[in-house]
C-alpha cells in the first residue's frame, strides 16, 4: 500500500486541476478510496490528540454547513471532497513509520527537482515551442503570451505563482539533505526564474520566524546574524525581481499592477462576506469580477464558509502551527523538523496574497508536510539523509 501511496503522492503536481478537470476528479476518487481504506486497514489513529481532532471535527461540520446555501451542491460537494482528501492525507502522513516518512521526503525533494529541470528547459527551450502552440491554435490569451514575453517558468503548473508556491515548501526540506544539499540548486534557480516576488518574500519571512522562535529558546547571537542575513536577502531578491518586472512593457507583469489587481480581490470579497457574514455563499462559489479566487485563502474561507468556517479554520491552523513549533523542541532529527516546519509556514504566508490553497496539486504537499511534522511514530537518533 505505501508504494500506492508514493505513487499518488508524485503524480500529484502534474495533474492540474483547472487545465485537467478530468483527471484531477479521477485522482480525488483514487485518493480518497485509497486513504480510507488505508485508515481502515492500518487503523490510523484519529483521536490520539484531542485538541487536534476538536479542530479538524469543527472545522469539517462548518464545511457541511456550507452546503446548506450553495446553489449547486455538485460543484460545493466534489470542493468538499479535495477539502476531505487533504485532511484524510494528513492523518495518513502523521501515522507512517520512521522509514516511511524519510522515503516520502525523500519522494517529495526528487520530484520537485524533476520538476525544477523541466522548469530549466522551458526557460532555456519550451517558450518558443508553446508561442508556435498558440499560434496555431490562434489561442488569445494575453496572461499565457505574457507569461511567455516574461519568461516566466511554470510547468507544469498553471501559473508561475503556483510552481513558486509549490517550491518554496520543498526548498527548506532540501536544504535538510546533509550529504546531497546540492539538490536545492535547480529548485532555487526555478524559484528564482518564477520571478515570483511574493513567494521569495514568503519563504524568506517563514525563514526569519523560524530563526526568531530559535533566538527567543536560545538565546544564540548566531542566531541573529542569521535573520538579519535573511531579511537583508529578502529586500534584496525582492527589489531584483521587482526590478525586473517592472521594466516590462505589459502591464499584467507590472508589481503595481499586481498589488492593484489583489486590494481589488480583497475588497470585492470583503463586500461579499459583509453580505454573507454568518453563513456564507456556499463552498467553492466565489466568483469575482477577473478573477475566480480572492488571492487570500483566508478571506476566501470566510467568504464561501461563513464566520463558522473562518473562525474554525483559523482554530484549526493555530493548533497545527502551535503543534509544529512544540514538536521542534522535542525532535529527534531537528533540522528535518524544521524543514517541514518552514515549509509548512511558506505556504501559509504565501496564501494571503495567493491562491494555491485552492489547488490540490499544490495545498496536498502543504498537507503531506503537516502530516510528517506532526508524525507520531517513535523518533529514531537521526542519521545522514541522501537522495
Amino acid at each position: 500500500m505505501f508504494i500506492l501511496l508514493l505513487l499518488l503522492i508524485i503524480i500529484r503536481p502534474f495533474i492540474c486541476s483547472t487545465a485537467f478537470p478530468e483527471f484531477n476528479l479521477m485522482h480525488s476518487i483514487a485518493l480518497a478510496t485509497f486513504l480510507a481504506s488505508w485508515i481502515f486497514i492500518q487503523e490510523t489513529p484519529l483521536w490520539d490528540d484531542r485538541r487536534l481532532t476538536t479542530a479538524v471535527l469543527l472545522f469539517i461540520a462548518a464545511l457541511l454547513f456550507s452546503l446548506i446555501p450553495s446553489h449547486n451542491k455538485l460543484l460545493s460537494a466534489l470542493t468538499l471532497l479535495q477539502y476531505l482528501n487533504g485532511i484524510l492525507l494528513f492523518f495518513v502522513c502523521r501515522s507512517l513509520a520512521e522509514d516511511q516518512k524519510n522515503t516520502v521526503i525523500i519522494t517529495l525533494i526528487l520530484t520537485a527537482v524533476f520538476i525544477s529541470f523541466l522548469d530549466l528547459n522551458q526557460f532555456f527551450s519550451g517558450f518558443q515551442n508553446i508561442k508556435n502552440y498558440l499560434n496555431e491554435t490562434k489561442t488569445v490569451d494575453p496572461v499565457a503570451r505574457n507569461f511567455i514575453a516574461q519568461q516566466r517558468v511554470f510547468t507544469p503548473f498553471i501559473t508561475p505563482n503556483t510552481l513558486a508556491g509549490y517550491l518554496i515548501m520543498i526548498i527548506p526540506l532540501a536544504l535538510t539533505l546533509k550529504d546531497n544539499a546540492w539538490v536545492v540548486l535547480p529548485l532555487f534557480f526555478a524559484l528564482l526564474l518564477s520571478k515570483s516576488i511574493g513567494a521569495i518574500v514568503c519563504l524568506l519571512a517563514a525563514a526569519a520566524i523560524f530563526f526568531a522562535f530559535k533566538q527567543k529558546k536560545e538565546k544564540d547571537s548566531t542566531i541573529t546574524l542569521l535573520i538579519t542575513v535573511l531579511l537583508i536577502g529578502l529586500f534584496t531578491l525582492a527589489a531584483a525581481i521587482f526590478a525586473l518586472r517592472t521594466s516590462s512593457q505589459f502591464q499584467h507583469f507590472q508589481p503595481d499592477y499586481s498589488m492593484r489587481m489583489r486590494l481589488s480581490y480583497w475588497l470585492q470579497t470583503a463586500l461579499i462576506i459583509k453580505e454573507h457574514l454568518l453563513f456564507g455563499i456556499g463552498l467553492g462559489h466565489l466568483d469575482l469580477i477577473n478573477a475566480r479566487y480572492a488571492h487570500n485563502n483566508f478571506l476566501q474561507l470566510w467568504a464561501e464558509t461563513g464566520l463558522a468556517g473562518f473562525a474554525s479554520f483559523i482554530f484549526l491552523i493555530t493548533t497545527l502551527i502551535r503543534s509544529g513549533f512544540r514538536a521542534l523542541e522535542t525532535a529527534a532529527d531537528k533540522p528535518v523538523t524544521a524543514g517541514l516546519l518552514c515549509g509548512s509556514l511558506a505556504f501559509l504566508l504565501h496564501n494571503c496574497i495567493d491562491f494555491t490553497f485552492f489547488f490540490p496539486e499544490t495545498c496536498f504537499i502543504w498537507c503531506i508536510l503537516l502530516g510528517l511534522l506532526l508524525n507520531k511514530a517513535p523518533q529514531q537518533i537521526p542519521s545522514q539523509h541522501s537522495a
